[in-house]
């Protein structure tokens, strides 16, 4: 075949995936940011997809800002607002790292890392708390990947989400 041909192919579908998968976010939950890959395609060449992280607090407030944090930066974020939310799309869609509140109703994020860890032992997994600080030795000996207060700078987050992935 044509390599002009297979080339048009391979954008068509890449343009069908892109699509069923935006339908599907759209469809299903309103409260997901999607990427329009489509958009960010720097050429025809590999290109590196940006992380996606899965970040996960009770409070609305929290997850807008947390959102905010990332803006211009190679992140996807998606905000769920419990520990079983965040269990139900874990399991439906692939994430590079997640970020827990420690206190939410229902399952706290204890719980909620001790789930993802039997699912993905290799999963990086942080925590964040803007009541204690006391709450990161016992977040570390349950497998937690790095603890922060909610006031942290996103620098510093953002520099232990990189250690984690080399």
């Amino acid at each position: 075949m044509p390599t002009k041909y297979l080339h048009m192919k391979k954008n068509q579908l890449m343009h069908d995936i892109h699509n069923a998968l935006l339908a599907d976010f759209e469809s299903e939950r309103s409260d997901v940011r999607v990427l329009d890959l489509m958009d960010t395609r720097k050429s025809a060449s590999v290109q590196k997809l940006p992380k996606r992280i899965l970040y996960v607090d009770d409070d609305p407030l929290a997850r807008k800002a947390f959102q905010r944090r990332f803006i211009g930066m190679d992140y996807i974020v998606t905000t769920v607002d419990s520990g079983l939310k965040a269990l139900k799309i874990f399991l439906d869609h692939r994430f590079d790292a997640v970020v827990l509140d420690v206190s939410m109703p229902e399952m706290d994020g204890f719980a909620v890392l001790e789930q993802l860890k039997k699912i993905d032992s290799r999963l990086p997994v942080m925590m964040m708390s803007g009541v204690s600080e006391s709450y990161g030795e016992r977040a570390q000996r349950k497998g937690c990947d790095g603890f922060f207060p909610k006031s942290c700078e996103t620098k510093e987050l953002d520099q232990c989400l990189l250690a984690k992935w080399k």
